[in-house]
Order: C-alpha cells, then sequence, then structure tokens
C-alpha cells in the first residue's frame, strides 16, 4: 500500500451512517480530506509534524513546509470540528488519533468498532510503533501492515502459477485452487480453503507450504505489530526438467519496529529458528553459508526448497538498534542449518524529535539533544498516561494501529 494508493483511491458515504449525518461525511469526502482520515486510520496516532509532511508528500511538494503547515492546521482543525478526528498534546506538540467517524469513513462501515485504552497503549508501546510506521510511510511512501504479508504471498503464488502453465503444467497443479487464494485477504480463511482441499485432490506443493506454514509465522508476527518488507530479500523459482515440480528459494526481509529488550530479541531469534526450520520441505543445511559466499546472489542446490528470512530493525535510537542487532548476528555461523540468511539491517527513524518543544525553526534541534530524546521517547510520551489518564483521548481513541 504506497501513497499513489491514497491519491487514487475513490472514497464514498458508507451505507450504514444515519441520515443526519451524511452531510459532513460528503463535506470530507468533496474537499478531498478522506484519504487524510484513511491514512490516520492506517496508524491510529500521528504528531501533527509528521501529518504536515504527508500533506506535502501526497500534494508532490507543491508547498514548502510553512505553508503546508498552515494549511494542515485548518485541515485538522476540520476534522476535528467534525468529530473524525481526535488530537491531544504530548510536551506541546499536538498529537493526531483516529475517531469512530473517521474509521467509518476509512472502512466503509459504522459498524464493530474495536475500542482501546490509552493508558495500555502506552504501557504497551503501541503508539511508540504507531510513530515509527508513520515514520517508514514518509520514508518510503509504503504502508507496512498485515496485508503486506498476505500480498507478498499472493505475489509468489501468482508467479508459481504463471511458471507452471509457461511450462505446460507437467506436475498438475491445482491452478484454480492456486487462484481462488488470490481473492482472499486473510489467513484463517486461506487455511479453511486450502483444509477444504486434500494435496492428494488438489494438487498444490509449495503453494500449500507457503499459505499453511510460512503464512503461520507471517502471523505470528502481525500479532507483535511485526511484518515484511514489500519486496522480497531473494527469490526465485525452478522447474524440474524431468516433471515440471516448480521448487522455491526465497527469503522474506521481516521487520520489526523496536520497542523491546535485549532478551526478547534471543527469544525471538529460537522461535524464528524453529519456525522456518520445520517448514515442510525445507532444506537449509548450509544455506546460510551458500548464501553469503554467493554474495547472496544464490541459495545452493535448485532442486530443494530453500526457506529463510532477514531481519532489519527500525527504531529511534541508533546505538540501541545496534546493539539488538548484534543479538541477532549471533545467530550467522552459529548453526549449519539457521534460516537467518543475512546480517541484521538497522534503519533508524528519530521520532523523538517530534517531542521537542515547538519553534521558529519547526523544532529544529541539535544532534546531541536529539538523540537524547530518542533515548527517552518512550517515557516521555507515558507522561501522558497519568496526566490525561481518563481524559478524551483515552476514551475516544480506537485500536486501529496496524
Amino acid at each position: 500500500m504506497n501513497l499513489e494508493y491514497f491519491k487514487n483511491k475513490t472514497y464514498e458515504i458508507p451505507a450504514d451512517i444515519p441520515q443526519k449525518h451524511k452531510a459532513k461525511y460528503l463535506e470530507v469526502i468533496d474537499a478531498g480530506y478522506a484519504k487524510y482520515i484513511d491514512i490516520l486510520y492506517r496508524f491510529g496516532y500521528m504528531f501533527n509534524q509528521q501529518f504536515v509532511y504527508i500533506l506535502q508528500a501526497i500534494n508532490d511538494n507543491k508547498w514548502k513546509f510553512s505553508s503546508a503547515k498552515v494549511i494542515g492546521g485548518r485541515i485538522v482543525n476540520r476534522l476535528e470540528e467534525l468529530g473524525f478526528i481526535g488530537t491531544d498534546y504530548i510536551n506541546r506538540n499536538k498529537l493526531l488519533y483516529i475517531r469512530r467517524p473517521g474509521m467509518a469513513l476509512a472502512t466503509g462501515s459504522y459498524k464493530n468498532p474495536r475500542g482501546i485504552n490509552l493508558s495500555k497503549d502506552l504501557k504497551n508501546n503501541k503508539v511508540m510503533v504507531s510513530l515509527l510506521k508513520v515514520e517508514y510511510f514518509i520514508r518510503h511512501k509504503k504502508i507496512l501492515n498485515h496485508y503486506t504479508a498476505i500480498q507478498q504471498l499472493k505475489d509468489i503464488t501468482r508467479e508459481i502459477i504463471k511458471t507452471a502453465m509457461a511450462t505446460g503444467n507437467r506436475w498438475g497443479y491445482a491452478v484454480e485452487t492456486a487462484q481462488e487464494l488470490l481473492e482472499i485477504n486473510q489467513f484463517v480463511d486461506a487455511w479453511n480453503l486450502l483444509d477444504s482441499r486434500p494435496e492428494y485432490q488438489y494438487r498444490l506443493g509449495i503453494i500449500r507450504t507457503l499459505w499453511n506454514e510460512v503464512g503461520n509465522e507471517f502471523r505470528k508476527l502481525i500479532l507483535h505489530r511485526q511484518t515484511i518488507s514489500d519486496k522480497p530479500e531473494y527469490l526465485r523459482l525452478f522447474v524440474s526438467e524431468d516433471d515440471g515440480q516448480i521448487f522455491l528459494h526465497y527469503i522474506p526481509n521481516i521487520i520489526i519496529f523496536d520497542s523491546h529488550d535485549l532478551r526478547y530479541y534471543r527469544d525471538k531469534m529460537n522461535k524464528l529458528f524453529h519456525g522456518f526450520y520445520k517448514i515442510s520441505g525445507n532444506e537449509l543445511r548450509n544455506i546460510q553459508s551458500q548464501y553469503l559466499k554467493s554474495n547472496k546472489t544464490g541459495m545452493g542446490y535448485r532442486w530443494q526448497h530453500h526457506i529463510g528470512y532477514k531481519i532489519t530493525l527500525v527504531g529511534a535510537d541508533e546505538e540501541v538498534l545496534r546493539e539488538k542487532a548484534r543479538v541477532v548476528n549471533e545467530e550467522i555461523g552459529s548453526s549449519a542449518s539457521s534460516p537467518l540468511m543475512d546480517y541484521c539491517a538497522v534503519e533508524v527513524f528519530p521520532v523523538g524529535k517530534y517531542l521537542n518543544r515547538p519553534s521558529r525553526k519547526h523544532n529544529s534541534i541539535s544532534k546531541a539533544e536529539e538523540e537524547r530524546l530518542d533515548k527517552n521517547i518512550i517515557e516521555r510520551i507515558a507522561q501522558i498516561r497519568d496526566k490525561d489518564k481518563g481524559n478524551a483521548l483515552g476514551r475516544e481513541v480506537l485500536d486501529l494501529i496496524r
């Protein structure tokens, strides 16, 4: 889901909205504000300055920051007046959050909103993860969420179908069933479909493994507010000349938005090792070393399935991320059958800059001050937990972080 998706998306008034409220929905749609509500819905929270950067990007940077800030202020004020979003302050910096009407506009339905507790979100770092995801979107113009993982499985399934058909489908893949998977947007729905189509009647091979077993590992990531990058780190398909079976060499790039201690990463690496090691038909012996020795151009013997992973840590403090990356990298060379295929990458988003007090230079601060704020951002955000306990923000914010 990239920036162009929101530029081109058409919004409609939700069918289940009471007649008396339809006018305000029509107003924000006609004004072109629905896409901003939709973007906020994807994250749940963002700072006002982050919104201004998004406003600039959506409008192809036709405004300078100072002008975009004024325009953005008018948009935010109007959306708050209409009840689509709410605002609060952290250290004099405005925090935006989605409200129920905003959720309805973004999803097309006013039914079944899921409320959250702000204090709980601050304790379990949902706010921090949300801010990091917003920064990722600002830098890369892409939103990473649970659909990213499902979309990647769809893309690979599409390539397998295409390759099978181009080579005569000699292995007998159940193409119609595989194509049904392309219409599914939830792992549970895919698993139910596959359960109803046993392998001995509907031959899917590595496609079934992808959705059942790799998909299960992806779902575990999603439950911890983690996901994968939109493009695989490595992907190759090989077709057996003997019978047309397709073999998969695949390395997804797992994205972890950092809000954890070192012990978490040691436990995480253990769970990922066993999860990928147990994937049916996944041959991993010496694949890590072969991949690295090949300068990341090959995963060894073609006529076997090789499925590993890479990890990228995204966080606010580079020094802390490097330390955690070292824990991840302990897996390199530690086992001949490790599914970790590359050294851990880090991406630093200094979200602490948004916690500085507003200035005439639009919150410009020294590098030392920025690093200090980054190291303490979670604690700084948490300061509002007691201050604002029971306020409108705690009552109105919806559990929309993706």
